[in-house]
């Protein structure tokens, strides 16, 4: 019962971490700031760890190794192969910026 419960807080954590990475997207590029490629890779990568693990009902400790590897792939995006990481983290800035009409 303890572990579920500190499953289920791990995984509300990890989920209100990628919300507010994806919420700091939109609010730098809003004030027009911009921001790197490298944070939006993270962010979406954040968010794809997040909603692999109810999707796959894997552990959410898992967790615990998903975000630093996320973390790592995301600093390391701009080198190839991990480059290829910005074709879909361009979509996801684009979602996360949804309705602030710049061109983004």
């Amino acid at each position: 019962m303890v572990t579920k419960i500190a499953g289920i807080a791990l995984w509300v954590i990890a989920t209100s971490m990628a919300l507010a990475w994806a919420y700091g997207i939109r609010s730098y590029v809003k004030s027009g700031a911009g921001v790197t490629q490298m944070t939006v890779n993270t962010a979406m990568l954040f968010a794809v760890a997040v909603v692999v693990i109810p999707l796959t009902g894997i552990s959410p400790f898992h967790l615990l190794w998903m975000f630093p590897v996320a973390w790592l792939l995301g600093t390391l995006s701009l080198v190839f192969p991990i480059s290829l990481l910005s074709i879909p983290g361009l979509a996801f800035r684009a979602i996360c910026c949804v309705g602030l009409g710049r061109k983004v």
